[in-house]
């Protein structure tokens, strides 16, 4: 559901339909390299300049998804660190986690900071 909305954002600003965008985005995630990623779009039908086009501009759509998905990744395991560590201090079993509660709100800070400068 969300890689849609990612890809519906991503074609929005591509000149690559969504079609093309999945079909490229999938050959990045099954980390094919560029040279095997032409041929396949030569056996499809494209020439040769628009297969790397494609690539170029799909590869860059693909690099800011790919950051957008760890920040995210950050912002929610660092609230989790960070509300753990509060609620462990908080149940009064004789320790403060300062190292969770510290870990989780840098972790969360970054998340935050890199989903925005995207």
């Amino acid at each position: 559901m969300e890689n849609n909305l990612i890809l519906d954002q991503a074609s929005l600003m591509s000149s690559l339909d969504e079609t093309e965008l999945n079909l490229l985005f999938n050959y990045f995630q099954q980390e094919y390299n560029d040279k095997s990623i032409i041929r396949k779009l030569l056996k499809k039908g494209y020439d040769e300049p628009k297969a790397i086009q494609m690539i170029v501009e799909a590869r860059k759509l693909y690099v800011g998804y790919t950051l957008k998905k760890k920040a995210q990744r950050d912002i929610i395991f660092g609230s989790l660190w960070f509300i753990g560590g509060i609620i462990g201090t908080l149940a009064n079993i004789g320790f403060i986690f300062w190292g969770a509660i510290l870990f989780g709100m840098m972790q969360g800070v970054k998340g935050i900071t890199n989903y925005k400068n995207l």
